[in-house]
């Protein structure tokens, strides 16, 4: 009887091609860690993939000015958003493809732990889907 191990296994490329993925996918989360960071990601995307500032904090609602700031230049950093000097003066933050991605990823996530998840942390996902 042959055993299957990680490089042999055809479903292998779904586990980073048979190697370990921890280290990329914790500098991922690390990245993306903060309370507010998927809140703020789609309030863009949902405000038709491109907001300013005052218009991103009323429609995520409790966050304040500091933390709104702070997670737009940290996923600006990351690549999933995009800094725009608008014509007007004004600044636009927007969805990049990255960010796209990494939003239909999030949603397979959402899928999966659907069935699994405790109502404990629906309470504390709840107010970030706003």
């Amino acid at each position: 009887m042959e055993t299957s191990t990680p490089s042999s296994d055809p479903a292998a490329h779904l586990l980073c091609g048979g190697q370990s993925c921890a280290q990329q996918v914790g500098r991922a989360l690390q990245a993306l860690s903060g309370r507010w960071a998927f809140g703020v990601l789609e309030a863009v995307y949902f405000a038709g993939g491109s907001g300013r500032f005052r218009e991103l904090q009323r429609r995520i609602g409790r966050i304040s000015q500091k933390e709104l700031a702070r997670q737009l230049v940290g996923l600006a950093d990351t690549g999933v958003l995009r800094r725009v000097v608008a014509e007007d003066a004004g600044v636009r933050y927007e969805v990049t493809p990255e960010g796209v991605d990494l939003l239909v990823r999030l949603q397979a996530l959402r899928e999966w732990s659907g069935p699994r998840e405790p109502a404990d942390l629906a309470a504390w996902v709840r107010p970030l889907a706003r």
